[in-house]
């Protein structure tokens, strides 16, 4: 029998050849905004179950798998950036290792999954009015990849860039504009949008069975210059 738990993101199952046991991979995600930043995950998964091969699990020994901008792009995670236009922004991301769940009894070390981060982030709106999602596709096409998860093993990638993306290259935020007083209300955030996505190894023979966790944190501020 297996069995599928549904979480912010949706577990990999892996089961043991010639075993009964299960194991479930999840990765959750943690959004962290500054005051004039608001983060929202607008997919919610990160289904690697999809790519199972037609079974609703992995089996200990399966191959590798991935999910970037070339592949399997359906199943990248689209979180929306709203923040003022004329602002820059600085994000990180970052992933923990993906471990063994275990309150009890737990093997040292604990045995871990290999998962490689990988993000990218658009930000082609041409107004500072909010849109919807535009399609993966139209996303992925105008992406500035940050970190591949085809590239360096690295578990953290950081970019600065604004939120609306300006005219000429290398360009200065422009001057913030006027407070809302009387008689005046200002400009509307706008919306860029962040992907994050990446690949698990090989799953090893004999892995030992039990849930697997990792989690990624998406942090946004605004950068302060000279």
């Amino acid at each position: 029998m297996t069995v599928r738990i549904i979480d912010v993101v949706s577990p990999l199952l892996i089961v043991l050849l010639m075993s009964l046991s299960l194991s479930a991979q999840q990765v959750t995600f943690k959004l962290q905004g500054s005051e004039q930043i608001r983060l929202t995950n607008e997919t919610g998964s990160l289904d690697f179950n999809e790519l199972a091969g037609g079974l609703p699990f992995f089996m200990a020994g399966a191959g590798g798998v991935t999910v970037d901008l070339t592949q399997n792009r359906g199943e990248i995670v689209i979180i929306r950036l709203e923040a003022p236009g004329h602002l820059d922004v600085a994000i990180d991301v970052a992933a923990t290792p993906m471990s063994l769940v275990c309150s009890t009894g737990c093997p040292s070390p604990l045995p871990n999954l290999e998962f490689q981060l990988g993000w990218a982030f658009w930000n082609r709106s041409v107004s500072d009015d909010l849109i919807s999602v535009p399609p993966v596709d139209q996303l992925v096409s105008g992406a500035i990849e940050v970190l591949s998860p085809g590239g360096l093993p690295l578990a953290y990638g950081s970019a600065i860039f604004p939120v609306r993306r300006r005219s000429f290259a290398n360009a200065a935020p422009a001057p913030p504009p006027v407070p809302d007083h009387d008689g005046y209300v200002n400009v509307p955030s706008t919306s860029a949008f962040i992907m994050v996505y990446g690949r698990l190894g090989d799953i090893p023979d004999g892995l030992q069975s039990g849930s697997y966790s990792a989690t990624i944190t998406v942090d946004a501020t605004v950068p302060i210059y000279p």
